[in-house]
């Protein structure tokens, strides 16, 4: 919940993207869409954290983010170090020296100096065994039975470039596919993991650049990680999805691990570990300390610490079981050979033919990785009103 003292729209309002300074980032880009709108000040509680004149963007226009167009949000809040915040570095520069422009994290450890400076997250999981399970955001604190986590040893956050923005980027020791250890013998690291994907996982849609694959197969998936051993949930690999194609409704799995591109971390990011990954650690983040106010210096060693919570053996059997009961709700499974061929068609006897699934969309006929850990794609935490 994202509660404000006050109803009203911010008081002291700084128009963004007509700031004296201007920078590609000053109208709020995120990888798909945009916002536009007004820096202001609003009293702020938040997970029983109280925080006066919280410094915000008030969004007056945007373009192409369906999180505000399908209203599943009230609002965005921001996960990253301050050095990272368009705000904070649009209120440094025009006025030097402010730190006014701090994220509603920063605020609420500087506020509160006995908390210690760490979040943590453990997601849950759609269609699983588990219906009672709602994850957790923690700060300063753990979640009940995943205090081990304290135990574990500090994964260093990574930068490659010194003075640069940090990220929460780690490296990766490798990973493993059915028990094959994938390490690409040359510099063409995308290249390389597409492949990797294509051959376990199947079709690639090219319109959308999603891993069309068999809804029923199963694929083991194995990060390397500070020390840590990460088996991924089977049911994290894979998304079922009702959509219509040329007037038939059908469904298909999609790769939850998909192809990209990004300017993250200088280029130097290899994968982004969403929620599909998130799902499977119990997850800390810990930001190490403040230089003059603000999150994200170097020096301050930020880092990160996982424990693992996913038994291999016992995700292989739940998934055989709960991926067969959702298909049972959804409409027919596309033949994957059809759609390479043009001429999809269903897998006869596959899904319901009593189905309500809705249908979402139209379908058209060196050995160290770099990766950025992200929750919600992190960076940001969904608010609901």
């Amino acid at each position: 919940m994202f509660k404000s003292s006050t109803s009203e729209h911010p008081s002291t309002l700084y128009y963004l993207c007509h700031a004296e300074v201007q920078t590609e980032y000053h109208c709020h880009q995120y990888a798909r869409g945009e916002v536009t709108g007004n820096i202001g000040q609003i009293n702020v509680t938040f997970a029983s954290f109280s925080v006066t004149n919280q410094s915000l963007l008030y969004v007056t226009s945007q373009n192409q983010t369906s999180i505000i167009e399908n209203k599943a949000a009230a609002g965005l809040l921001g996960l990253g170090f301050d050095t990272l915040s368009n705000i904070n570095g649009l209120v440094q520069r025009t006025f030097p020296g402010a730190t006014w422009g701090r994220s509603l994290l920063s605020n609420i450890f500087l506020s509160n100096p006995l908390t210690p400076i760490h979040i943590a997250f453990r997601l849950n999981r759609l269609y699983d065994s588990n219906q009672n399970d709602t994850g957790s955001f923690d700060i300063g604190t753990f979640a009940s039975g995943f205090e081990a986590v304290n135990d574990t040893d500090k994964i260093p956050v990574f930068s490659l470039n010194p003075g640069r923005n940090m990220y929460w980027t780690v490296l990766v020791d490798g990973f493993a596919v059915n028990g094959k250890n994938q390490t690409p013998a040359d510099d063409t690291e995308t290249r390389a993991r597409s492949y990797h994907l294509r051959t376990h996982w199947g079709f690639l849609d090219r319109d959308f650049a999603l891993y069309i694959v068999p809804c029923e197969a199963q694929t083991n998936v194995t990060f390397y990680i500070g020390g840590h051993t990460i088996p991924i949930h089977p049911l994290d690999l894979t998304f079922a999805l009702a959509v219509s194609i040329n007037g038939q409704d059908l469904t298909i799995c999609f790769g939850t691990f998909q192809p990209f591109s990004s300017k993250v971390g200088t280029g130097i990011v290899d994968l982004i570990l969403g929620d599909a990954f998130l799902r499977n650690t119990y997850t800390v983040y810990g930001f190490g300390g403040f230089s003059n106010g603000i999150s994200g210096d170097r020096r301050q060693e930020p880092f990160i610490k996982l424990l693992p919570l996913t038994d291999a053996g016992t995700a292989s059997a739940e998934f055989q079981r709960a991926r067969k009961a959702h298909l049972n709700t959804l409409p027919p499974q596309l033949n994957i050979s059809t759609l390479i061929s043009g001429h999809p068609q269903m897998i006869p006897g596959s899904g319901s033919s009593k189905s309500n699934g809705a249908v979402n969309s139209r379908v058209s006929a060196s050995s160290r990785r770099f990766a950025v850990l992200v929750a919600g794609a992190m960076g940001w935490l969904l608010i609901q009103s």
